[in-house]
C-alpha cells in the first residue's frame, strides 16, 4: 500500500520545487552581481529560506514513508519509487548545500 498522502504531497513538493527553479533561473541568477552584498536579506535571503521549507518537506518525506524504509515483499515499482526517493534527496541536499554554504555567503560577503 501507498503510504498515506504521499503522491499528494510529491505534488505540492513538485510544484514548489519547479517554482523555486523557476524564481532562482529567471530572477536571482540573471542578477547575481546585482545582488552581491545584500548581506542577510533580500533575494538570496529568500532562497536559503526556502530552502529550509524545501528541507521540512524531505522530513516529511521521511515521515509518510516511514523513514524510506521499504515494506517486506514489495514489487519492483515500489522499489524503484524508495531508490528514486533517495536519490532525490541527496541531489536536493546536495543542490541547497551548494546554494546555502558557498553561493549565498560569497554573495553576503561582497
Amino acid at each position: 500500500l501507498c503510504p498515506h498522502g504521499l503522491a499528494a504531497f510529491l505534488k505540492e513538493v513538485q510544484r514548489d520545487l519547479l517554482e523555486h527553479q523557476r524564481r532562482e533561473e529567471e530572477e536571482l541568477f540573471p542578477r547575481v552581481t546585482e545582488l552581491a552584498g545584500q548581506g542577510r536579506s533580500g533575494p538570496v535571503a529568500k532562497m536559503v529560506a526556502e530552502h529550509d521549507d524545501h528541507d521540512a518537506q524531505l522530513q516529511h518525506i521521511r515521515q509518510l514513508t516511514h523513514d524510506l524504509a521499504l515494506p517486506d515483499e514489495q514489487c519492483t515499482a515500489w522499489r524503484a519509487l524508495y531508490e528514486g526517493l533517495v536519490l532525490f534527496e541527496r541531489e536536493l541536499m546536495e543542490h541547497m548545500h551548494v546554494e546555502n554554504h558557498i553561493l549565498a555567503p560569497r554573495l553576503q560577503k561582497r
